[in-house]
């Protein structure tokens, strides 16, 4: 089954603006994307700073602000992810652990937050995705996007 990953590139606050400082830092392809989300079906998953953490909706996702990977995963690592996303819904945003951990590599983590390439990561790791030779918490959202397209083409 298709799912896709998508990733957010419009800049709104100066929150945004931090992200795409620290993930130029890391030297990404895309420093410009700021935010990303597990979609199956019309289900867009994610933990969101505006949401106020881990949640679940439909976005439209047509706005031009988007770009998408689509990977091709086996029904049972999709019902995995999912299983992991859903039982996830409610924990708080990350924010402290998405700077701490973008800028230092300390893999710093709290169990009861999430930020959102790190629970998209995460999923992706639980659904046979990703490789586990790196904590999800170190995945921005431009590392993630370079390491998907990296994988995609031997996935």
């Amino acid at each position: 089954m298709v799912v896709k990953i998508a990733f957010y590139k419009k800049h709104t606050s100066l929150y945004t603006r931090g992200i795409t400082l620290v993930q130029t830092l890391q030297f990404t392809s895309k420093p410009q994307l700021i935010h990303c989300e597990f979609v199956i079906g019309k289900q867009w998953y994610t933990s969101s700073y505006n949401d106020g953490g881990v949640r679940v909706r439909e976005i439209s996702g047509e706005s031009g602000n988007w770009d998408f990977i689509y990977l091709d995963i086996p029904i049972n690592g999709i019902d995995k992810a999912r299983r992991f996303l859903e039982g996830e819904m409610g924990k708080e945003y990350d924010i402290e652990g998405i700077f701490l951990a973008q800028l230092f590599p300390l893999n710093i983590d709290s169990p009861q937050r999430w930020f959102c390439s790190e629970i998209v990561s995460e999923a992706l790791m639980i659904a046979g995705v990703l490789p586990r030779d790196r904590d999800s918490s170190w995945y921005s959202p431009a590392r993630l996007y370079d390491r998907l397209q990296e994988i995609k083409i031997k996935y």
